[in-house]
């Protein structure tokens, strides 16, 4: 969560589409932190899950990659495509340091192949 906003990156279990469709169907969205997931800049600690389509998740992954992503498939303990409840494949997206994640959201969502993204901007109301 970033210090100053209420803007935060979740998903990082698999089930980022699944949160946001309840978190945007709900009248008030309440996230419990403690201090380590603070930071100054969206993304510090690291990666951005994208859910994708697995049909020609390859060719997702490039377009990600082309938009300046670094995507690596998320695979589960036996080494295959991780699978979440929709079925889908998740990449788990590195980038430049200077990011900014609130401009890049939209990029995203224009990204053909993309299902979903764990940046939630504006959803939560409060955190403690």
């Amino acid at each position: 969560m970033e210090l100053g906003s209420l803007d935060l990156i979740k998903g990082l279990g698999g089930a980022l589409l699944d949160e946001k469709i309840v978190a945007s169907s709900s009248r008030e969205l309440i996230i419990m932190v403690d201090e380590t997931k603070l930071v100054n800049q969206l993304g510090a600690h690291g990666k951005v899950p994208v859910e994708i389509v697995p049909f020609g998740w390859q060719s997702t992954a490039r377009r990600l990659e082309q938009r300046g992503w670094k995507p690596v498939l998320r695979q589960d303990s036996a080494g295959a495509p991780y699978l979440t409840d929709g079925g889908h494949h998740i990449v788990d997206c590195a980038f430049a340091a200077n990011t900014s994640l609130q401009s890049k959201a939209a990029e995203l969502h224009n990204t053909v192949g993309v299902v979903e993204h764990g940046i939630f901007l504006g959803m939560a109301s409060q955190f403690t």
